[in-house]
């Protein structure tokens, strides 16, 4: 995309990263844009300062702290209108904004620090457009702002922003987070305050085609559909073209956090030490994730067959992919934690299609992942916490190379059609320029 043709971009909340899903769903989508026409305000640590250069850290001068959270509607609306940024005819009353931000945030944050410590009192942290966060947007100036909605700090400053600047600005949807935040939910104090962002966006984003129908009916606007694309070029050499069981042991795959899902993983292992032991079937289950010195951990590792490892960076685990026999592609089952991730689409679930591994898909009937795979038939699904109807899928699957062959090969061609991250970054920044155009 030239250069001269692109807007200049603010992104607010999150960061490009190759830790988290969002960080590495960023770097991928914003991949074709110019880097010195993107700026970033975060409060995450981990920033690819490779990737965007312009990045802002929000710090303790840009927060303020509350006794009292807010309980209703007006108090939301008296937080962010009572710190939107004044203009100064003096020095002397900049000078006097200052000294009363440093006091809120570092006199009055220490003595929250204290309650929470001393008498487990919460007190309400939130962020806000100190002077100098001010002055760094008005140098970069953005033409358009993008956030992910999501938590309740970052939305209360960009609500701030957005009143401020008065800039066109495209709203990303990644997780159906209203149903985590009480504030947020339908009868929640700042779920007006969420609905009117969206009813004024200019662009409207969601994760996947399954989060864009609901929130149509949800909002009633319509949502793009983008998720975390796949690189194909640089992958070429690292699809599976073999389906057979070479190693020692038929090994299945995971990759991620097993916090929330040590229910669901402990099924998956149960099944396979089930079959292990009454079938002698030659089954490892290998998990890579950050939570390998964790009690979760050690309990999986008490079945037969598991093995738990260090985290594997982002970069490296496309060779693992292809090695494996069978990949696991899971969302919590849990009741409360299901109706979070309904509408959500892993990160990780194009680099798995991409692999030409075969995936089993684990995750409620009704989720959108469950939904995407059955409909282009590229993964074995079940849907249910169930080790016996498991420990069938794991035998179907380890008995049939012909079945294992046609998922890989449905889910690698739907990759590279649906997927491919050139086309898919290049769809995703005209979007975002549009509105800039018509300017």
């Amino acid at each position: 995309m030239p250069q001269q043709n692109c807007a200049k971009i603010l992104i607010v909340g999150k960061n490009f990263n190759h830790q988290t899903g969002s960080g590495i769903t960023l770097s991928n989508l914003f991949s074709s844009y110019p880097r010195d026409r993107i700026a970033v305000v975060t409060a995450y640590r981990n920033s690819d300062l490779g990737f965007c250069k312009r990045v802002y850290r929000l710090t303790a001068r840009d927060t303020k702290y509350l006794l009292r959270s807010p309980k209703s509607r007006r108090d939301y609306e008296r937080v962010v209108s009572k710190y939107l940024p004044r203009s100064h005819n003096s020095v002397l009353l900049a000078w006097k904004d200052r000294l009363l931000g440093f006091i809120n945030s570092y006199i009055l944050g220490s003595i929250c620090r204290i309650f929470k410590k001393i008498f487990r009192i919460r007190c309400f942290r939130f962020f806000y457009i100190s002077t100098a966060l001010s002055s760094w947007i008005e140098s970069f100036d953005p033409d358009l702002i993008y956030t992910h909605l999501g938590e309740i700090s970052h939305t209360l400053l960009f609500e701030q922003i957005r009143l401020a600047y008065k800039k066109p600005y495209a709203v990303h949807i990644m997780d159906d987070w209203f149903q985590f935040h009480p504030e947020c939910k339908q009868d929640g104090p700042m779920y007006p305050m969420v609905c009117n962002q969206i009813q004024k966006a200019s662009v409207l984003m969601a994760i996947c085609d399954g989060m864009a129908t609901e929130f149509k009916k949800r909002f009633g606007r319509e949502f793009l559909a983008f998720h975390n694309p796949v690189d194909v070029e640089s992958r070429k050499h690292l699809v599976k073209s073999d389906w057979s069981i070479k190693n020692e042991s038929f090994t299945i795959l995971f990759a991620g956090s097993l916090k929330n899902k040590l229910q669901d993983y402990a099924e998956v292992c149960k099944a396979i030490d089930d079959l292990r032991r009454k079938r002698d079937y030659r089954i490892s289950f290998h998990l890579y994730t950050m939570d390998h010195d964790s009690t979760e951990a050690r309990r999986l590792e008490e079945f037969q067959g598991v093995k738990v490892f260090a985290h594997i960076p982002n970069d490296q685990i496309a060779a693992m992919l292809v090695e494996a026999d069978l990949l696991l592609l899971n969302l919590s089952l849990d009741e409360n934690q299901a109706r979070i991730a309904m509408f959500s689409m892993p990160t990780k679930t194009s680099e798995y299609m991409y692999s030409g591994t075969p995936i089993l898909v684990y995750a409620h009937a009704d989720s959108a992942l469950t939904l995407y795979a059955q409909e282009y038939n590229w993964g074995f699904v079940v849907t249910e916490r169930d080790s016996e109807k498991l420990k069938k899928a794991i035998a179907d699957l380890y008995k049939n190379e012909s079945l294992r062959q046609s998922l890989g090969e449905t889910s690698h061609s739907l990759a590279v059609t649906r997927h491919n991250k050139v086309q898919v970054s290049q769809d995703f920044c005209e979007q975002l320029n549009r509105p800039f155009r018509r300017l």
